[in-house]
């Protein structure tokens, strides 16, 4: 985790946002808006806690998620669509390693600092700023956008001179209530009675379960990585005069110039130009954002792009086309001359110290593959710099594990093929 991305810094002030007569009469969570920001103010074990409304992760709703409590990073949200656990206290979000421990992933959700006084509640946003330069969380994806339904009631207003606003729950039943009320309710039948949302049960209880199921259903057709209650087709599309508009901040114009199939629904993306930022910034599985349109309501989706050794001014992306994707089909479909805009390079691997004489492991899967051709080929091409230096550099084993369904499924064979020769290690 890196401990600066969640500081709080002074170029927020405290807003007031709710009371705690409010916060109590919504079962200790509540939704409110600070700055254009969704926060879920959630209470727990007599602590307060603020975080981003929206899991990092592909847009689920965390205002009325479950909370576990973990030993190692005390109380966790824990997101109803996909069961990511996030910190309550860091935004890390979490996932347990072999012997059974909890271990981090990094900070991927903001959590933001809240305070309790004279009966008023208090929430100062916490940007992560570092040296006047903002620190981007994965979350911050979808901080300005409606969180989709959990739940919870229309939204409503909140006291105070800030006008903030708040979105009232009331007393509706939480996702995993849901989950077992519809089970023990009906019986066997209880997966019936969610997908129908009918059954034994009052009418409030059937229309949170209609709400639920389908939500799970948006969720499995999110693989895109975008928040399918989030997008559209106006976003999607590249038409020249989408471009007329200013670009978002830190994003820049590129132009495809040559796109190849690599299986059934996945195509290689060949861009000009030289990788946006640094080059010492795309060796450790850096990754941009990709979007079609400068426009606010556009779809973005990260990708990791990589370069083959030797390589200048062109740069490659591997897309797979999800049917329901808010932004694959759109890219996969792109010919040459198209526009791109990207933003980056962002995140990336932390430094790993080598150990002498232990192996590297990359473990992929998939469009997966990337990060580690990233790495791979950067590795490769610097060999070949220090060869026509004369100069000799050493690198330790390298493992390379790629698993699919089929043989087929393991992309970009050829090139790894090449790069056992020219990385005998």
């Amino acid at each position: 985790a890196n401990p600066s991305s969640n500081a709080p810094t002074m170029a927020h002030a405290p807003v007031q946002v709710a009371t705690e007569e409010d916060l109590a009469l919504h079962n200790g969570r509540q939704l409110v808006q600070v700055d254009g920001r969704y926060i879920a103010l959630i209470a727990h074990a007599g602590e307060l806690h603020a975080l981003d409304a929206t899991c990092y992760h592909m847009g689920g709703p965390l205002l009325h998620a479950d909370i576990e409590d973990s030993a190692e990073f005390g109380p966790c949200v824990v997101c109803p669509w996909h069961r990511y656990p996030i910190s309550l206290e860091t935004g890390d979000s979490l996932y347990r390693n072999m012997q059974g421990v909890s271990c981090s992933k990094g900070v991927k959700q903001r959590v933001h600092a809240v305070e309790r006084r004279d009966g008023k509640i208090y929430v100062r946003l916490r940007a992560g700023e570092v040296d006047a330069a903002p620190v981007k969380i994965e979350s911050d994806t979808y901080a300005f956008e409606p969180p989709p339904p959990s739940g919870g009631g229309v939204m409503g207003g909140v006291g105070g001179a800030a006008k903030q606003k708040s979105v009232q729950s009331g007393g509706v039943v939480r996702s995993g209530h849901v989950f077992r009320r519809g089970g023990t309710e009906t019986g066997a039948a209880g997966t019936d009675w969610l997908a129908r949302g009918g059954g034994a049960g009052s009418a409030a209880q059937s229309q949170c379960a209609r709400m639920v199921g389908k939500d799970l259903a948006r969720s499995m057709c999110g693989a895109d990585g975008r928040a399918p209650w989030a997008s559209g087709a106006s976003g999607a599309s590249a038409s020249a005069d989408h471009f007329t508009a200013p670009l978002p901040p830190g994003f820049q114009s590129f132009t495809l110039q040559s796109r190849r199939p690599i299986a059934s629904d996945t195509v290689e993306l060949t861009v000009s130009g030289d990788l946006p930022g640094p080059v010492s910034a795309w060796t450790s599985g850096a990754h941009f954002l990709v979007r079609l349109s400068p426009r606010p309501e556009a779809a973005e989706r990260p990708y990791t792009p990589y370069r083959r050794p030797g390589d200048r001014g062109q740069f490659q992306i591997l897309v797979k086309s999800y049917p329901t994707g808010a932004l694959s089909p759109q890219l996969a479909h792109l010919t040459p001359g198209a526009k791109l805009l990207l933003r980056g390079p962002l995140s990336g691997a932390p430094h790993i110290e080598h150990t002498a004489g232990q192996p590297l492991c990359f473990v992929t899967g998939g469009t997966g593959i990337t990060p580690a051709l990233q790495v791979l080929f950067m590795l490769a091409d610097a060999r070949a710099t220090a060869r026509l230096a004369g100069t000799v550099t050493s690198l330790p084993a390298i493992h390379v594990l790629c698993f699919g369904r089929r043989p087929e499924d393991i992309y970009l064979r050829s090139d790894l093929e090449g790069l056992s020769k020219d990385i005998p290690e």
